[in-house]
């Protein structure tokens, strides 16, 4: 990652020495194919969305262009924010914390191509009714056929945050951790 998006993303060193045992620890496999099958961080949630649904409608739904879905969204990147951990990336073997990363989301486009992706840059400091703006802007650009520039996906998708709701997805043509031999794991430097 260069400097510009360094910068883009207030990226900031982090201090291991100030990072708990655990994480100086699990520091060590993130990220490093040579070390770990699968260095990604991947989780599911199933959650009772019913008192999201009635704040959604009551407080949250008469904004211009907003879904249920973008709400979601929003939601996990308010709460994503929050864990620095979640943020940490490995640029030419350094980490960073990226203060405000864009989030990727890939999305069904109902044309031919029927797959689309699209980001929201800035996605920590939006407030409700920004996010719902971009997010918006960035479903009817992808189903137009106008798509992030080719040297940004691979850039901006390995250090985006991933937000994604379509079924399988990962384990279909996403999976970027995929390693065949079972050689003894070792911890790398930090």
């Amino acid at each position: 990652m260069d400097v510009e998006l360094l910068t883009k993303f207030k990226a900031v060193p982090v201090d291991a020495t100030k990072l708990g045992h655990y994480v100086q620890w699990a520091l060590q496999y993130f990220h490093d194919y040579t070390q770990c099958t699968n260095p990604e961080l991947s989780i599911t949630l199933s959650l009772d969305i019913t008192d999201l649904r009635k704040d959604y409608d009551q407080n949250f739904s008469a904004t211009i262009g907003a879904s249920f879905t973008a709400y979601l969204s929003w939601r996990i990147v308010q709460a994503v924010k929050e864990i620095p951990e979640f943020n940490f990336r490995d640029v030419d073997g350094r980490w960073y914390e990226l203060k405000n990363p864009p989030a990727y989301f890939p999305i069904s486009t109902q044309n031919e191509e029927r797959l689309g992706d699209f980001y929201v840059e800035n996605s920590f400091n939006l407030d409700w009714e920004e996010f719902c703006r971009e997010y918006r802007k960035g479903i009817e650009e992808t189903r137009a056929g106008i798509s992030p520039k080719v040297g940004e996906i691979a850039t901006w998708w390995s250090n985006a945050l991933f937000i994604g709701n379509l079924p399988h997805l990962i384990s279909r043509f996403l999976n970027r951790s995929v390693r065949t031999d079972r050689s003894e794991l070792t911890p790398r430097a930090l």
